[in-house]
Protein backbone atom coordinates (compact mmCIF):
# COMPACT_ATOMS: atom_id res chain seq x y z
CA UNK A 1 0.00 0.00 0.00
CA UNK A 2 1.36 3.43 -0.94
CA UNK A 3 0.71 6.41 1.32
CA UNK A 4 0.18 9.63 -0.59
CA UNK A 5 2.50 12.59 -0.21
CA UNK A 6 1.03 16.09 -0.09
CA UNK A 7 2.82 19.42 -0.15
CA UNK A 8 2.07 22.23 2.24
CA UNK A 9 3.57 25.42 3.63
CA UNK A 10 4.37 24.94 7.31
CA UNK A 11 5.56 27.47 9.85
CA UNK A 12 6.83 27.46 13.39
CA UNK A 13 4.19 28.67 15.81
CA UNK A 14 6.18 31.81 16.61
CA UNK A 15 6.14 32.76 12.93
CA UNK A 16 9.92 32.80 12.68
CA UNK A 17 10.41 30.02 10.11
CA UNK A 18 8.25 29.06 7.10
CA UNK A 19 9.01 26.27 4.62
CA UNK A 20 7.35 24.33 1.78
CA UNK A 21 7.22 20.74 3.00
CA UNK A 22 6.32 17.27 1.69
CA UNK A 23 3.90 15.64 4.15
CA UNK A 24 2.66 12.10 4.62
CA UNK A 25 -0.23 11.40 6.98
CA UNK A 26 -0.48 7.65 7.64
CA UNK A 27 -3.46 6.26 9.50
CA UNK A 28 -2.39 2.61 9.63
CA UNK A 29 0.61 0.94 11.23
CA UNK A 30 1.29 -0.72 7.89
CA UNK A 31 3.07 2.52 7.01
CA UNK A 32 5.86 1.55 9.39
CA UNK A 33 6.30 -1.84 7.70
CA UNK A 34 7.13 -0.23 4.37
CA UNK A 35 10.60 0.79 3.30
CA UNK A 36 10.65 4.45 4.20
CA UNK A 37 13.52 6.17 2.46
CA UNK A 38 15.16 9.54 2.96
CA UNK A 39 15.20 12.18 5.66
CA UNK A 40 12.08 12.63 7.77
CA UNK A 41 10.69 13.99 11.04
CA UNK A 42 7.50 13.31 13.00
CA UNK A 43 4.80 15.92 13.60
CA UNK A 44 1.98 15.96 16.12
CA UNK A 45 -0.11 19.11 16.62
CA UNK A 46 2.56 21.34 15.07
CA UNK A 47 2.35 23.77 18.00
CA UNK A 48 6.05 23.93 18.80
CA UNK A 49 7.25 27.53 18.85
CA UNK A 50 10.30 26.39 16.88
CA UNK A 51 10.43 24.44 13.57
CA UNK A 52 10.89 21.07 15.26
CA UNK A 53 8.49 19.07 13.06
CA UNK A 54 9.53 19.96 9.53
CA UNK A 55 12.64 20.19 7.35
CA UNK A 56 12.86 21.57 3.84
CA UNK A 57 15.18 18.76 2.70
CA UNK A 58 13.02 15.94 4.05
CA UNK A 59 9.42 14.88 4.59
CA UNK A 60 7.15 15.36 7.57
CA UNK A 61 5.24 12.38 8.96
CA UNK A 62 1.97 13.68 10.42
CA UNK A 63 1.12 11.33 13.30
CA UNK A 64 -2.11 12.98 14.41
CA UNK A 65 -4.23 10.03 13.20
CA UNK A 66 -2.62 7.79 15.82
CA UNK A 67 -4.66 9.16 18.71
CA UNK A 68 -6.19 6.23 20.58
CA UNK A 69 -6.24 5.48 24.29
CA UNK A 70 -5.00 1.88 24.37
CA UNK A 71 -5.15 0.62 27.95
CA UNK A 72 -5.39 1.70 31.56
CA UNK A 73 -4.32 -0.43 34.51
CA UNK A 74 -2.94 0.34 37.95
CA UNK A 75 -2.54 4.04 37.28
CA UNK A 76 -0.62 3.45 34.02
CA UNK A 77 -2.26 4.79 30.86
CA UNK A 78 -0.99 3.66 27.45
CA UNK A 79 -1.78 5.93 24.51
CA UNK A 80 -0.74 6.46 20.93
CA UNK A 81 1.67 9.35 20.50
CA UNK A 82 -0.80 11.50 18.54
CA UNK A 83 -3.25 11.59 21.45
CA UNK A 84 -3.84 15.09 22.79
CA UNK A 85 -3.53 16.22 26.40
CA UNK A 86 -7.16 17.34 26.35
CA UNK A 87 -8.41 13.89 25.36
CA UNK A 88 -6.28 12.23 28.03
CA UNK A 89 -7.46 14.64 30.70
CA UNK A 90 -11.08 14.05 29.77
CA UNK A 91 -10.57 10.31 30.28
CA UNK A 92 -8.43 10.42 33.42
CA UNK A 93 -10.57 12.88 35.40
CA UNK A 94 -13.40 10.35 35.31
CA UNK A 95 -11.05 8.01 37.20
CA UNK A 96 -10.00 10.79 39.62
CA UNK A 97 -6.54 10.93 38.07
CA UNK A 98 -4.52 13.36 35.96
CA UNK A 99 -1.09 14.06 34.49
CA UNK A 100 0.68 16.47 36.88
CA UNK A 101 3.08 17.71 34.18
CA UNK A 102 1.40 19.40 31.22
CA UNK A 103 2.10 22.44 29.02
CA UNK A 104 -0.61 25.06 28.58
CA UNK A 105 -2.83 23.90 25.71
CA UNK A 106 -5.02 20.77 25.35
CA UNK A 107 -4.22 20.30 21.63
CA UNK A 108 -0.58 19.39 22.32
CA UNK A 109 0.19 15.70 21.73
CA UNK A 110 1.92 13.18 23.95
CA UNK A 111 4.62 12.51 21.37
CA UNK A 112 5.55 16.19 21.44
CA UNK A 113 5.59 16.22 25.25
CA UNK A 114 8.06 13.31 25.29
CA UNK A 115 10.23 14.67 22.47
CA UNK A 116 10.57 18.10 24.12
CA UNK A 117 10.51 16.78 27.72
CA UNK A 118 8.12 19.57 28.64
CA UNK A 119 7.46 21.01 32.09
CA UNK A 120 4.24 21.94 33.86
CA UNK A 121 3.05 24.33 36.56
CA UNK A 122 5.26 23.08 39.43
CA UNK A 123 8.49 21.76 37.96
CA UNK A 124 10.25 22.25 41.31
CA UNK A 125 8.11 19.48 42.81
CA UNK A 126 7.10 17.37 39.81
CA UNK A 127 10.12 17.50 37.49
CA UNK A 128 9.77 17.25 33.71
CA UNK A 129 7.69 14.98 31.51
CA UNK A 130 10.23 12.15 31.43
CA UNK A 131 9.33 11.39 35.05
CA UNK A 132 5.84 10.36 33.88
CA UNK A 133 7.04 8.08 31.08
CA UNK A 134 7.00 4.41 32.09
CA UNK A 135 7.91 3.08 28.64
CA UNK A 136 7.54 3.96 24.98
CA UNK A 137 7.59 2.39 21.52
CA UNK A 138 9.85 3.93 18.87
CA UNK A 139 10.06 3.38 15.12
CA UNK A 140 13.25 3.78 13.12
CA UNK A 141 13.31 2.72 9.43
CA UNK A 142 16.73 1.08 9.76
CA UNK A 143 16.13 -0.56 13.15
CA UNK A 144 12.44 -1.37 13.14
CA UNK A 145 10.14 -1.00 16.12
CA UNK A 146 11.93 -0.70 19.46
CA UNK A 147 10.64 -0.91 23.03
CA UNK A 148 12.26 1.58 25.40
CA UNK A 149 12.18 2.03 29.17
CA UNK A 150 14.55 2.68 32.05
CA UNK A 151 15.48 -1.01 31.99
CA UNK A 152 15.07 -1.86 28.28
CA UNK A 153 17.32 0.13 25.92
CA UNK A 154 17.83 2.71 28.71
CA UNK A 155 20.40 4.79 26.78
CA UNK A 156 18.02 5.20 23.85
CA UNK A 157 15.17 5.94 26.26
CA UNK A 158 17.22 8.81 27.72
CA UNK A 159 18.15 10.06 24.27
CA UNK A 160 14.54 9.99 23.04
CA UNK A 161 12.96 11.78 26.03
CA UNK A 162 14.07 15.31 25.28
CA UNK A 163 15.58 14.26 21.95
CA UNK A 164 13.36 16.52 19.81
CA UNK A 165 12.22 13.65 17.57
CA UNK A 166 15.73 12.95 16.24
CA UNK A 167 15.87 9.28 17.30
CA UNK A 168 12.73 8.20 15.45
CA UNK A 169 8.94 8.30 15.47
CA UNK A 170 7.32 7.72 18.84
CA UNK A 171 4.37 5.38 18.36
CA UNK A 172 3.04 4.61 21.84
CA UNK A 173 3.71 5.88 25.36
CA UNK A 174 2.80 4.45 28.76
CA UNK A 175 2.30 7.19 31.34
CA UNK A 176 2.29 7.28 35.12
CA UNK A 177 -0.84 9.09 36.26
CA UNK A 178 -1.50 10.64 39.66
CA UNK A 179 -4.55 10.51 41.91
CA UNK A 180 -6.30 13.86 42.10
CA UNK A 181 -8.21 14.87 45.23
CA UNK A 182 -10.47 17.33 43.42
CA UNK A 183 -11.25 18.49 39.89
CA UNK A 184 -11.45 22.05 41.22
CA UNK A 185 -8.48 24.32 41.95
CA UNK A 186 -8.49 27.10 44.53
CA UNK A 187 -6.45 29.98 43.11
CA UNK A 188 -4.68 32.60 45.22
CA UNK A 189 -2.92 35.76 44.02
CA UNK A 190 0.27 36.73 45.88
CA UNK A 191 1.70 40.20 45.07
CA UNK A 192 5.32 40.58 43.97
CA UNK A 193 6.00 44.32 44.52
CA UNK A 194 9.61 44.11 43.30
CA UNK A 195 11.16 41.62 40.89
CA UNK A 196 14.10 41.06 43.26
CA UNK A 197 11.71 39.37 45.71
CA UNK A 198 10.53 36.73 43.24
CA UNK A 199 13.02 33.95 43.97
CA UNK A 200 12.39 34.03 47.73
CA UNK A 201 8.62 34.26 47.29
CA UNK A 202 8.54 31.32 44.88
CA UNK A 203 10.66 29.24 47.24
CA UNK A 204 8.16 29.91 50.00
CA UNK A 205 5.14 29.05 47.84
CA UNK A 206 6.10 25.94 45.83
CA UNK A 207 5.97 23.54 48.78
CA UNK A 208 2.52 24.76 49.87
CA UNK A 209 0.70 24.72 46.52
CA UNK A 210 0.20 22.23 43.71
CA UNK A 211 0.44 24.66 40.77
CA UNK A 212 2.54 27.83 40.77
CA UNK A 213 3.58 30.47 38.22
CA UNK A 214 4.17 34.23 38.19
CA UNK A 215 3.45 37.18 35.90
CA UNK A 216 5.50 40.40 35.66
CA UNK A 217 5.34 43.78 33.97
CA UNK A 218 8.61 44.31 32.10
CA UNK A 219 7.36 47.55 30.55
CA UNK A 220 7.20 49.28 33.95
CA UNK A 221 10.19 51.49 34.75
CA UNK A 222 12.41 52.23 37.73
CA UNK A 223 11.64 50.34 40.95
CA UNK A 224 8.33 49.23 39.44
CA UNK A 225 10.11 47.17 36.79
CA UNK A 226 9.05 43.54 37.04
CA UNK A 227 6.28 44.12 39.54
CA UNK A 228 3.70 41.40 39.33
CA UNK A 229 2.07 38.54 41.17
CA UNK A 230 2.28 34.83 41.78
CA UNK A 231 -0.72 32.68 40.92
CA UNK A 232 -0.78 29.70 43.26
CA UNK A 233 -3.28 26.88 43.01
CA UNK A 234 -4.13 23.93 45.22
CA UNK A 235 -6.78 21.29 44.94
CA UNK A 236 -9.92 22.49 46.67
CA UNK A 237 -11.27 20.78 49.77
CA UNK A 238 -14.35 23.00 49.94
CA UNK A 239 -17.89 22.01 48.97
CA UNK A 240 -17.80 21.50 45.20
CA UNK A 241 -21.54 21.66 44.63
CA UNK A 242 -21.39 25.26 43.43
CA UNK A 243 -17.94 25.09 41.84
CA UNK A 244 -17.06 24.72 38.16
CA UNK A 245 -17.28 21.23 36.72
CA UNK A 246 -14.49 19.74 34.66
CA UNK A 247 -17.11 18.25 32.35
CA UNK A 248 -18.32 21.77 31.54
CA UNK A 249 -14.80 22.81 30.58
CA UNK A 250 -14.14 20.06 28.07
CA UNK A 251 -17.32 19.35 26.15
CA UNK A 252 -15.71 20.26 22.84
CA UNK A 253 -12.25 18.89 22.07
CA UNK A 254 -12.08 20.17 18.50
CA UNK A 255 -8.76 21.84 17.73
CA UNK A 256 -8.68 25.58 18.29
CA UNK A 257 -4.98 26.39 17.84
CA UNK A 258 -3.01 26.12 14.59
CA UNK A 259 0.38 27.55 13.67
CA UNK A 260 -0.80 28.34 10.15
CA UNK A 261 -3.81 30.35 11.44
CA UNK A 262 -1.93 32.31 14.09
CA UNK A 263 -0.79 34.99 11.63
CA UNK A 264 -4.26 35.61 10.18
CA UNK A 265 -4.10 39.30 11.11
CA UNK A 266 -1.46 41.20 9.17
CA UNK A 267 -0.38 43.82 11.71
CA UNK A 268 0.61 43.47 15.34
CA UNK A 269 -1.60 45.00 18.02
CA UNK A 270 1.33 45.24 20.40
CA UNK A 271 2.90 48.63 19.91
CA UNK A 272 4.99 49.77 22.86
CA UNK A 273 2.33 52.19 24.17
CA UNK A 274 -0.47 49.66 23.88
CA UNK A 275 1.61 47.02 25.64
CA UNK A 276 2.42 49.40 28.51
CA UNK A 277 -1.29 50.15 28.92
CA UNK A 278 -2.28 46.48 28.61
CA UNK A 279 0.27 45.34 31.22
CA UNK A 280 -0.71 48.08 33.65
CA UNK A 281 -4.41 47.20 33.45
CA UNK A 282 -3.68 43.47 33.78
CA UNK A 283 -1.49 44.07 36.83
CA UNK A 284 -4.06 46.12 38.73
CA UNK A 285 -6.94 43.85 37.70
CA UNK A 286 -5.21 40.83 39.21
CA UNK A 287 -4.15 42.62 42.39
CA UNK A 288 -7.81 43.41 43.05
CA UNK A 289 -8.60 39.68 42.95
CA UNK A 290 -7.22 39.07 46.43
CA UNK A 291 -9.91 36.63 47.54
CA UNK A 292 -9.45 32.95 46.60
CA UNK A 293 -11.32 31.96 43.46
CA UNK A 294 -12.18 28.59 42.01
CA UNK A 295 -11.61 27.19 38.52
CA UNK A 296 -11.74 23.73 37.03
CA UNK A 297 -8.49 21.77 36.93
CA UNK A 298 -8.84 21.74 33.14
CA UNK A 299 -8.85 25.54 32.96
CA UNK A 300 -5.89 25.87 35.31
CA UNK A 301 -3.75 23.30 33.51
CA UNK A 302 -4.54 24.63 30.04
CA UNK A 303 -4.07 28.35 30.58
CA UNK A 304 -3.92 29.17 26.88
CA UNK A 305 -7.22 27.44 26.09
CA UNK A 306 -9.79 30.07 25.04
CA UNK A 307 -7.01 32.70 24.99
CA UNK A 308 -5.77 31.91 21.48
CA UNK A 309 -6.47 35.50 20.37
CA UNK A 310 -3.38 36.59 22.33
CA UNK A 311 -1.13 34.91 19.76
CA UNK A 312 -3.08 36.31 16.82
CA UNK A 313 -2.53 39.83 18.15
CA UNK A 314 1.14 39.54 17.19
CA UNK A 315 0.12 39.65 13.54
CA UNK A 316 1.78 37.97 10.59
CA UNK A 317 5.35 38.65 11.70
CA UNK A 318 4.81 36.63 14.85
CA UNK A 319 6.61 36.82 18.16
CA UNK A 320 9.68 35.75 20.07
CA UNK A 321 9.65 33.67 23.20
CA UNK A 322 12.91 33.42 25.08
CA UNK A 323 12.90 31.22 28.16
CA UNK A 324 15.81 30.58 30.50
CA UNK A 325 16.61 28.78 33.74
CA UNK A 326 18.60 31.36 35.68
CA UNK A 327 20.89 29.67 38.24
CA UNK A 328 20.28 30.12 41.95
CA UNK A 329 21.89 33.32 43.16
CA UNK A 330 21.96 34.90 39.68
CA UNK A 331 18.37 36.05 39.27
CA UNK A 332 18.83 39.55 40.72
CA UNK A 333 21.78 40.17 38.39
CA UNK A 334 19.76 38.85 35.43
CA UNK A 335 16.76 41.07 36.18
CA UNK A 336 18.97 44.13 36.77
CA UNK A 337 20.75 43.72 33.43
CA UNK A 338 17.47 43.13 31.57
CA UNK A 339 16.02 46.26 33.16
CA UNK A 340 19.06 48.30 32.10
CA UNK A 341 18.79 47.09 28.51
CA UNK A 342 15.06 47.81 28.30
CA UNK A 343 15.56 51.24 29.85
CA UNK A 344 17.70 52.22 26.86
CA UNK A 345 15.87 50.06 24.31
CA UNK A 346 12.11 50.18 25.00
CA UNK A 347 10.57 46.87 23.89
CA UNK A 348 6.91 45.82 24.09
CA UNK A 349 7.29 42.84 26.46
CA UNK A 350 3.81 41.33 26.31
CA UNK A 351 4.50 38.57 28.82
CA UNK A 352 7.10 37.82 31.47
CA UNK A 353 6.41 34.73 33.54
CA UNK A 354 8.39 32.82 36.14
CA UNK A 355 8.53 29.42 37.80
CA UNK A 356 10.92 27.73 40.20
CA UNK A 357 12.93 24.80 38.83
CA UNK A 358 14.91 21.99 40.42
CA UNK A 359 16.70 19.09 38.74
CA UNK A 360 19.89 17.71 37.27
CA UNK A 361 20.45 18.87 33.71
CA UNK A 362 21.32 16.08 31.23
CA UNK A 363 21.87 15.99 27.47
CA UNK A 364 19.57 18.64 25.94
CA UNK A 365 16.78 18.55 28.52
CA UNK A 366 15.53 21.88 29.79
CA UNK A 367 15.92 21.42 33.52
CA UNK A 368 18.16 22.62 36.32
CA UNK A 369 18.15 24.61 39.55
CA UNK A 370 16.96 28.20 39.58
CA UNK A 371 14.25 30.57 38.40
CA UNK A 372 12.75 29.88 34.98
CA UNK A 373 11.74 33.08 33.19
CA UNK A 374 9.96 33.39 29.85
CA UNK A 375 9.48 36.63 27.93
CA UNK A 376 7.29 37.28 24.86
CA UNK A 377 7.64 40.23 22.47
CA UNK A 378 6.70 40.94 18.84
CA UNK A 379 9.03 40.17 15.95
CA UNK A 380 10.29 43.36 14.35
CA UNK A 381 13.36 44.85 12.71
CA UNK A 382 14.83 45.67 16.12
CA UNK A 383 13.59 42.72 18.17
CA UNK A 384 16.63 40.59 17.35
CA UNK A 385 18.78 43.06 19.30
CA UNK A 386 16.97 42.04 22.48
CA UNK A 387 17.20 38.35 21.54
CA UNK A 388 20.95 38.70 21.02
CA UNK A 389 21.29 40.52 24.34
CA UNK A 390 19.39 37.75 26.18
CA UNK A 391 21.53 35.04 24.59
CA UNK A 392 24.75 36.83 25.52
CA UNK A 393 23.48 37.36 29.06
CA UNK A 394 22.65 33.65 29.32
CA UNK A 395 26.22 32.74 28.44
CA UNK A 396 27.61 35.31 30.89
CA UNK A 397 25.67 34.08 33.94
CA UNK A 398 25.30 30.39 33.07
CA UNK A 399 21.58 30.45 32.25
CA UNK A 400 20.00 27.66 30.21
CA UNK A 401 17.85 28.57 27.16
CA UNK A 402 14.83 26.48 26.21
CA UNK A 403 15.44 24.92 22.79
CA UNK A 404 11.77 24.24 22.06
CA UNK A 405 10.76 27.88 22.64
CA UNK A 406 13.42 29.90 20.82
CA UNK A 407 13.69 29.83 17.00
CA UNK A 408 16.67 32.19 17.13
CA UNK A 409 19.03 30.01 19.15
CA UNK A 410 22.37 29.40 17.47
CA UNK A 411 24.91 26.60 17.68
CA UNK A 412 27.26 29.00 19.46
CA UNK A 413 24.75 29.80 22.20
CA UNK A 414 23.62 26.19 22.61
CA UNK A 415 27.14 24.76 22.87
CA UNK A 416 28.08 27.44 25.41
CA UNK A 417 25.06 26.86 27.65
CA UNK A 418 24.40 23.09 27.47
CA UNK A 419 27.37 21.19 28.99
CA UNK A 420 26.33 17.91 27.31
CA UNK A 421 25.72 19.36 23.85
CA UNK A 422 28.59 17.36 22.32
CA UNK A 423 27.59 14.23 24.21
CA UNK A 424 24.07 14.41 22.78
CA UNK A 425 25.49 14.69 19.26
CA UNK A 426 27.85 11.77 19.82
CA UNK A 427 25.13 9.50 21.23
CA UNK A 428 22.72 10.42 18.44
CA UNK A 429 25.32 9.59 15.78
CA UNK A 430 26.23 6.35 17.53
CA UNK A 431 22.59 5.27 17.34
CA UNK A 432 21.85 6.68 13.87
CA UNK A 433 25.01 7.42 11.84
CA UNK A 434 22.87 8.43 8.84
CA UNK A 435 20.91 11.03 10.83
CA UNK A 436 17.65 10.06 9.16
CA UNK A 437 15.50 12.25 11.41
CA UNK A 438 16.20 15.93 10.87
CA UNK A 439 14.33 19.20 11.39
CA UNK A 440 14.95 22.86 10.71
CA UNK A 441 15.92 23.36 14.33
CA UNK A 442 18.32 20.40 14.39
CA UNK A 443 20.07 21.81 11.32
CA UNK A 444 20.25 25.29 12.80
CA UNK A 445 21.73 23.96 16.04
CA UNK A 446 24.17 21.57 14.40
CA UNK A 447 22.62 18.49 15.97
Amino acid sequence: MTFLTAHSRLMSFDGGITRDIAIQKPDKYRFFDEKNQGTMIARGAGLSYVPASFYSQGKTIDCSSFNRLLSYHGGILEVEAGTTLGKIHQYLIKHNRYLPIQPGHPDITIGGCVAADVHGKNQFRDGTFVSLVERLTLFHPKKGILELSRTQNPELFDLTCGGYGLTGIILRVSLRTRLVSSSVVEMTTIPVPEIEQLEALLMNVVSKYDLVYSWHDFTATGRKFGRGFITAGKFSTADQATMPSDDESQKDLRRTLFAEHRGYWKLSFFSFRRTVWFNRMYYYFNLMRSAPRYVSLYDFLFLVHNKEAYFKLFGRNGFHECQFIIPNGKFIEWSYRVREFLCHNPTPITLASGKLFMGNQRLLRFTGNGVCMAVNFPRSKKSHEFVSFLHTLAIDIGALPNIIKDSDLSTQVLSATYPEYERFKEELRRFDPELIFRSEISERLGL
